[in-house]
């Protein structure tokens, strides 16, 4: 029985490849992708889906999903928000597909693929006739094959479905298409019960851009106006009706997370929050370790990775354009989202591990941005002329 089981599971797991394989194949055009390009980032990708399986077969949070999903008897009572969903959607996968760990690092692989198809294409629409390089390398390729960014977005997890979820909405809302609402409805749900404060921080940016767009318009002043006095009412009652205080919760959870990381802190890669601020914290998020910091070999690798990401990231900085970023409703909101999304996460940073695997949910969307900004800039040059 145990023959059939293992005969069934590479069959399953050969033919998942070769579905992904064959079907993106098929449709790399719509994704403006070359073969060589499709190929290469194929092979890439799953040859980190391998690499991440056999990094976390003994400790991790998808083992621990796996592990909890199997040993459940109720599909119902796994449901929940965050990694509770995963393990509510893995449920059926385990015990009634009988997939073992390797062939949900596949599944999930698959998903989080098709995300970098999306990302590709985005990049490829934002194409300008002298693109972003760096040492005559072109930056979206630099990115796309990023093996750090294709490793923390194979595993069994809320990563790789977080990477495809997100590129499929941005690209709905940058470019406009055909019956899109239902779809961007079922992403936003997804995107809601995998990771929530993602939808919170969209809603936060579309907020900012709203209060950009009233202060501009007159007539518009009395809805921001009346919209500030109902966000006030509600922290002042909630402060003193209820005794809430956001600002009291945050320093209470940092509180708790700086004394957790000084406990770890000789085990390498955790690090004290208190001890910087919000700007060195952010550099830390993006960027840490570096070549100086880094205490092991795999430290010493994504040093690396994190100077390509930025010598990007200086470029994109050096070509910013504030006007470039407002003229476009879907960037402007992108703008305040990776915004949000940098100051909150990074002022709780305690862990470079941890830090290393958020990253890569923001890195694409500042990639947008900065592309965008330089596709407008050398259209307007053009236009000049």
């Amino acid at each position: 029985m145990e023959i059939v089981f293992l005969l069934y599971s590479f069959i399953l797991k050969i033919s998942i490849l070769l579905f992904v394989f064959i079907f993106g194949y098929l449709k790399r055009s719509s994704y403006l992708i070359s073969n060589t390009k499709f190929i290469f980032l194929f092979v890439l990708h799953f040859a980190m889906c391998i690499i991440s399986w056999m990094l976390s077969r003994e400790s991790s949070d998808a083992i621990t999903y796996y592990n909890t999903a199997l040993a459940s008897s109720s599909w119902l009572s796994l449901f929940g928000t965050g990694a509770s969903f995963i393990k509510f959607l893995i449920y059926p996968f385990v015990k009634y597909l009988k997939f073992d760990f390797l062939l949900l690092f596949i599944l999930f692989s698959s998903i989080s693929f098709y995300g970098f198809l999306i990302f590709n294409k985005i990049l490829m629409k934002l194409k300008s006739d002298k693109p972003i390089s760096i040492f005559g390398i072109k930056a979206s390729n630099l990115i796309l094959f990023l093996p750090g960014f294709h490793l923390w977005t194979t595993p069994m997890g809320k990563d790789s479905l977080t990477l495809y979820l997100t590129m499929a909405l941005f690209y709905r809302f940058l470019f406009p298409i055909k019956q899109k609402f239902i779809s961007i409805i079922i992403i936003i749900v997804g995107l809601f019960f995998i990771r929530f404060y993602i939808i919170v921080y969209l809603i936060l940016g579309f907020a900012l851009y709203q209060t950009i767009n009233a202060l501009k318009k007159t007539k518009h002043f009395l809805w921001f106006l009346a919209s500030f006095v109902v966000v006030s009412s509600i922290y002042l009652i909630a402060k003193f009706k209820f005794n809430i205080d956001l600002f009291d919760y945050l320093e209470d959870k940092l509180n708790f997370i700086t004394r957790y990381a000084v406990k770890k802190i000789e085990l390498g890669s955790y690090i004290n929050p208190k001890e910087y601020n919000i700007f060195q914290k952010i550099v830390i998020y993006l960027f840490g370790p570096d070549l100086i910091s880094a205490e092991n070999s795999i430290q010493r690798y994504v040093a690396l990775e994190n100077i390509v990401l930025l010598l990007i990231i200086i470029k994109g900085v050096f070509s910013f354009s504030f006007k470039q970023v407002f003229q476009n409703a879907t960037i402007t909101v992108l703008f305040f989202y990776s915004s949000i999304f940098l100051c909150v996460n990074a002022y709780f940073i305690y862990n470079l591990g941890l830090a290393n695997r958020q990253k890569f949910m923001i890195i694409p969307v500042i990639m947008i941005i900065i592309f965008y900004i330089n596709f407008k800039k050398q259209s307007s040059r053009l236009n000049e002329h």
